[in-house]
């Protein structure tokens, strides 16, 4: 088809090159002619409408023969150059859609009182359009809706050109316009996807999609438009109907012979698959993405692969080998973009897990202070990124997380005192201001108060501002606190509750309710309470006389915790007194073994004033 279209074409350039020597003036023809010539034009723009270029150049080369000077024949020229054009750039021949362009502009010198200039200056801008030659189209349609106000399909195809430009204000062309206002089904069909182009860039993606049904219905090749399909796919993946996005996106693909929208429907697909777990046909595109330099030249594959921390399913799968240390490299890669900030979440997520130390994140602190996160999407041709997602994850980690586990806590805090008006975007649940409060509470710092007002459970809230009074040193309103919401309380807040209030009034029950808990002797949360606790209640026995519930106390932390440091020797001590006291000499013999041969201060003076 493209050699028989190319000859044609040939054959036609030497026709005008043999008349451009007169000059083409004349019109006449005989009426059983013109009406011939007339339908036979009418059928070949029809062609030109079915994608049927190599017959519609055929008929418009009849045309164009049988009455070159005729009006017919100049109309002919014109649809000829865009039949060629549309052929050619659909054979993905972008030299011959140039020298359609050059031969439009050459229709004044071959027709020396050219009867269709807009027409001409139409298919011009069609042809830039086609391209994606935006700005071009727009300058020539702008210049066509000046001089002919009344043309409404001039308007129409001003807002397709300046909307695809990204421009919102490209819809005010045809606001004034209804359906009725338009007289074919193609401008019609053109209308309505200039407003589904218009809801997709304000994020009205129902609109959007509903707006694309209707300009099918008045256009069935509109669905042949790789771009008409990836505003449908990309819609049904922001309404989160993922099997219809895939269909759409697919379609777009395989339609989109030049390869304009590969980087933004990869970018959904793979995010799809990411999120089903399909890691298969997500790993294709993320090689494909990592072809030919793309993390440096493409902006799209860039984010796309710094965003894979966020699916440590296919990081697993796939062994992508040091991709957490590899996220320093990509940061600085286009550091200070706002791109450069996907990477700097992905270094933090990974020093909050545990999987990087303080020395491998120093140039995370220098993105997150030196680069403002945006508070709306950034667009990417098309393609609406947004940092919700990190932000997003990063809270459901704060939220999920053990906030009294030791590295976690200390690695959270630091962040926070580092760049805590970037953590404050973190705190988006309920569940993360609790998270961060228990955090304030386990490192000691009462100026995590604050957090406590984002709590939503009232007992919860009242527990933690309990105990961050008592991190203040009011021990009163403290106490008074954890009393109110103690039988609210379950788990380890009810039974750490127990302890402190126990502690700080010296209450020896509330100290046994809280040492009766098997579990909190191996609880990373609350061991150190328990071996405190044990102490304590041990020595308000002692001082109420109770001497054997001071002694199993004693013993009891003896056994647990053989530490031998000077709080064991203590507890030695006392349990030796207490063992003398009680006249119970194998208790005594007991401890005082254990005491003999030590050189801490304490086991020397229970042998001294106890052994025989």
């Amino acid at each position: 088809m493209k050699l028989f279209i190319k000859k044609l074409f040939i054959l036609f350039v030497l026709v005008l090159a043999l008349l451009a020597a007169s000059g083409i003036k004349s019109f006449g023809v005989s009426s059983s002619l013109n009406s011939y010539l007339e339908k036979k034009l009418n059928h070949a723009i029809e062609l030109i409408h079915l994608r049927d270029y190599q017959d519609a150049v055929s008929e418009l080369m009849d045309v164009y023969s049988m009455a070159p000077k005729s009006k017919y024949g100049e109309l002919s020229y014109l649809y000829i150059a865009k039949a060629y054009a549309y052929e050619n750039y659909y054979s993905a021949n972008i030299k011959g859609v140039q020298n359609a362009i050059v031969m439009l502009n050459m229709y004044p010198f071959y027709y020396k009182v050219p009867s269709y200039i807009a027409l001409q200056r139409e298919i011009i801008g069609d042809i830039y359009l086609l391209l994606g030659d935006f700005n071009k189209a727009t300058g020539v349609f702008m210049a066509l809706n000046e001089k002919y106000p009344n043309v409404n399909r001039y308007k129409i195809k001003l807002s397709y050109a300046t909307l695809r430009n990204y421009n919102q204000n490209g819809i005010d062309y045809i606001k004034s316009l209804q359906n009725k206002d338009i007289k074919t089904p193609e401008d019609t069909a053109l209308y309505y996807f200039d407003y589904a182009i218009y809801y997709f860039l304000t994020g009205d993606y129902k609109n959007t999609t509903f707006m694309l049904h209707e300009a099918s219905n008045y256009d069935s090749f509109l669905s042949y438009h790789p771009y008409y399909e990836f505003l449908y796919g990309y819609s049904f993946y922001k309404l989160s109907d993922w099997q219809d996005a895939m269909f759409h996106l697919e379609l777009s693909k395989r339609r989109d012979i030049y390869g304009r929208y590969k980087n933004k429907v990869n970018y959904i697909l793979m995010h799809i698959y990411l999120t089903t777990k399909d890691y298969l046909d997500a790993h294709k595109i993320v090689k494909e993405f990592l072809k030919k330099d793309g993390l440096f030249y493409n902006p799209i594959a860039y984010i796309s692969f710094s965003s894979l921390w966020m699916h440590p399913g296919y990081l697993q799968t796939y062994k992508v080998p040091f991709y957490d240390k590899t996220l320093d490299k990509l940061l600085w890669l286009h550091y200070p973009s706002i791109l450069s900030l996907y990477p700097d979440f992905g270094l933090l997520n990974y020093y909050l897990v545990g999987n990087l130390d303080q020395n491998e994140i120093q140039d995370m602190f220098v993105g997150f202070l030196n680069i403002k996160l945006p508070d709306k999407p950034i667009n990417f041709d098309d393609i609406s990124v947004s940092f919700e997602k990190p932000v997003n994850y990063l809270a459901d980690l704060i939220s999920r997380e053990n906030p009294y586990d030791q590295t976690f806590a200390y690695r959270v805090y630091s962040v926070y005192k580092e760049i805590p008006t970037l953590f404050a975007r973190f705190l988006i649940s309920p569940k993360d201001y609790e998270n961060i409060s228990r955090v304030f509470v386990y490192i000691g710092d009462p100026t995590g108060l604050g957090f406590t007002n984002g709590i939503q459970d009232p007992n919860i809230r009242t527990f933690l501002q309990g105990e961050f009074y008592i991190e203040q040193g009011d021990i009163k309103n403290g106490v008074a606190a954890l009393n109110s919401v103690l039988n609210n309380l379950k788990g380890d807040d009810k039974k750490e509750s127990e302890f402190l209030i126990g502690y700080y009034t010296n209450d020896d029950a509330m100290l046994d309710r809280f040492l009766s808990h098997k579990s909190i002797y191996t609880s990373y949360r609350l061991r150190d309470y328990a071996k405190l606790g044990l102490l304590e209640d041990g020595l308000l026995k002692l001082n109420k006389k109770d001497y054997k519930g001071a002694l199993n106390y004693f013993t009891s932390y003896i056994k647990i915790y053989n530490t031998k440091d000077n709080n064991y020797w203590w507890a030695i001590y006392n349990a030796a007194y207490i063992s003398y006291l009680l006249k119970d000499k194998n208790e005594l013999k007991y401890i005082l073994g254990l005491a003999k041969g030590s050189q801490n201060v304490w086991a020397k003076a229970a042998v001294m004033l106890w052994g025989e």
